[in-house]
């Protein structure tokens, strides 16, 4: 069972529910940041796409019957990730994930590392699952990682990868030699061109970015033209300032993207700000739970201590209405959070039901609380958060996938590494 639900659960889930607080809001978010950059969820590094249609390829060719797409992938990201940090030390970077649960571990055959326990409850190619079929890497049957099936430009664009780092043993490049692990063989795995092929560190061969490049560029099978002109649009926009090495830190608009797309943009980041905002009411009302003998709030009592995170909410709420969007869903959030403070907490704390939950005109603790103000984690596929660093580099609260697709460009420029801040693991989140 633990190998069918890998990815949808969090870690320890049998202990405790995973603090994911969306406030009925991911269609919304979706909705904004798929108008920033159409196709690319939670993609920001090329090697995502790669060792995720890697994963497909190679879970058709060893039968599909006997391994689906997710156990494989995961089990190829497992072990470039694996790869990646014995080959730096064991040094954290925010391009890989799992560096406590995989150091120490010896036994690098397929059946163990397709295993659940030997990598993250959220793994990278959840972030691919919208990319994959928006640009044609692979044949989407539905919506489900494991209704992929390879595409002709999916297959070059492996084929590409491989055949440009060479060969791993003989006449094997990393997929023949990688068809093998699955099929159980014993062989050696720390071949330089297997790492340099797997590796998220290792840069990707230039035919592999040029082919990556071309799908960004061109429309995928299911896109519209105005889809394919805004991502070619901010790909043109982040190139210039890579080359340039500047920021846009201002809401001033870069003549490359239309008014209409940069108008999403700033309706995107009011709407993001009072999500934002909205979270930080229901943080602080958490907080104040924490401090007190009995741990719940009346409706009816006094919740003066909210006035502040309150009237900011109220700000946000307004800002994004102001911008007159045509989008019932969102509004109908905002003008609730227009209201006096124990109507809004009612109306948040009844779409929260995780970490805070109603009983009666009482708001009691959830299944995932805590009694902090900690951040409650958002999306599982990263409509609301982002994979990368978050930098200053563009206007605040804008989507992360202008930033991403910065980051994107320039890996696609073999010039990533000057452009990643800080080391961290990346949270399991699937932000994506």
């Amino acid at each position: 069972m633990s190998e069918v639900l890998w990815g949808l659960m969090g870690r320890d889930f049998s202990q405790r529910m995973r603090r994911v607080r969306t406030l009925g809001m991911g269609t919304c978010a979706r909705s904004y940041n798929n108008k920033a950059v159409p196709g690319l969820g939670g993609v920001w590094f090329a090697k995502q796409l790669f060792l995720a249609a890697l994963g497909v390829g190679l879970a058709e060719a060893s039968g599909k019957g006997r391994h689906n797409n997710i156990r494989v992938t995961n089990a190829v990201e497992a072990l470039a990730c694996w790869l990646a940090y014995d080959s730096s030390n064991w040094k954290p970077d925010a391009r890989l994930r799992g560096v406590s649960k995989m150091k120490g571990q010896k036994d690098l055959s397929f059946k163990t590392v397709a295993k659940s326990l030997f990598y993250v409850t959220q793994p990278m190619r959840m972030a691919t699952v919208q990319p994959l079929p928006a640009l044609g890497l692979v044949q989407a049957a539905g919506s489900r990682f494991n209704s992929f099936s390879t595409s002709p430009e999916g297959r070059e664009f492996v084929r590409a990868v491989c055949e440009g780092v060479g060969n791993v043993f003989y006449n094997h490049n990393a997929y023949d030699y990688l068809l093998g692990w699955i099929a159980g063989s014993d062989g050696r795995l720390n071949y330089t061109n297997l790492i340099r092929t797997l590796s998220p560190l290792e840069p990707m061969p230039e035919q592999g970015r040029d082919l990556l490049r071309n799908r960004l560029v061109l429309k995928g099978p299911n896109e519209t033209l105005e889809d394919v002109e805004r991502r070619r649009n901010v790909l043109q926009w982040v190139e210039s300032l890579r080359i340039d090495g500047a920021g846009h830190g201002s809401w001033d608009r870069p003549e490359v993207l239309t008014e209409v797309h940069w108008r999403d943009l700033q309706a995107g980041a009011a709407f993001f700000e009072a999500n934002d905002a909205a979270n930080a009411v229901l943080n602080k009302a958490e907080a104040t739970m924490g401090t007190r003998e009995k741990q719940e709030l009346s409706l009816d009592g006094d919740l003066k201590f909210l006035d502040e995170t309150m009237e900011e909410l109220r700000r946000c709420a307004q800002t994004y209405l102001d911008c007159d969007q045509d989008d019932e869903m969102a509004d109908a959030f905002c003008q609730e959070c227009l209201a006096g403070n124990a109507l809004v907490l009612e109306k948040l704390v009844a779409r929260d039901r995780r970490v805070l939950r109603l009983s009666g005109r009482s708001v009691l603790p959830g299944p995932a609380y805590d009694g902090h103000a900690g951040r409650a984690s958002d999306a599982e596929d990263g409509d609301f958060s982002e994979d990368a660093e978050v930098v200053s580099r563009f206007p605040d609260w804008i989507s992360y996938r202008i930033n991403n697709l910065f980051l994107l460009n320039a890996d696609l420029k073999a010039d990533l590494d000057q452009w990643i801040l800080g080391t961290t693991e990346q949270g399991e989140a699937g932000d994506a």
